[in-house]
């Protein structure tokens, strides 16, 4: 009877780069240093909306910016996922007087991951939009003003897409 040697492999991700192929340092500097320039920009015009909704957009230029060609990163999840999130945080907001703070956001978060993954638009930080836009003191200037500033995000996204690597 003969044995076959048992051969012991490390899984391996689709489409993991492993780390000798990672882009040079002056890559991963300067495509951080975009994320600052176009998050100081959003920053400026969103200084007084809420945390949450603020720190959508962070999660949303990191997406772009590091991971520029990853199917969360695609400008149809970008715009499609955080119009669910303002959408559904709208109506979460609503919900708040009637649920409770806690159901009301909880059922609003589940309903916004449900409607992305359906629609095939998933795109994490959106999901976080919702939240904000359910507790904002001033829920419809927040999704106006998050309308506004994802715009740009995606443009930007758009024009150095071709000279982005992903980081990661």
């Amino acid at each position: 009877m003969q044995h076959t040697p048992l051969i012991i492999t490390q899984p391996t991700l689709p489409n993991m780069q492993s780390l000798g192929s990672r882009p040079p340092q002056r890559e991963r500097v300067l495509q951080s240093l975009l994320t600052v320039v176009v998050m100081g920009l959003a920053l400026l015009l969103l200084k007084w909306l809420n945390l949450t909704t603020v720190a959508s957009l962070a999660g949303t230029a990191c997406n772009l910016f590091a991971s520029p060609h990853v199917k969360v990163s695609r400008p149809r999840n970008v715009v499609f996922g955080y119009t669910i999130g303002i959408v559904v945080g709208l109506f979460g907001g609503l919900a708040v007087e009637y649920l409770g703070m806690v159901p009301a956001c909880a059922l609003a978060t589940g309903l916004a991951v449900f409607l992305m993954v359906q629609t095939d638009s998933l795109h994490p930080p959106a999901v976080a939009s919702t939240l904000g836009i359910a507790t904002a003191s001033v829920p419809l200037l927040s999704a106006v003003s998050l309308i506004l500033s994802v715009a740009p995000l995606v443009l930007v996204h758009q024009i150095f897409k071709p000279y982005l690597r992903d980081v990661l």
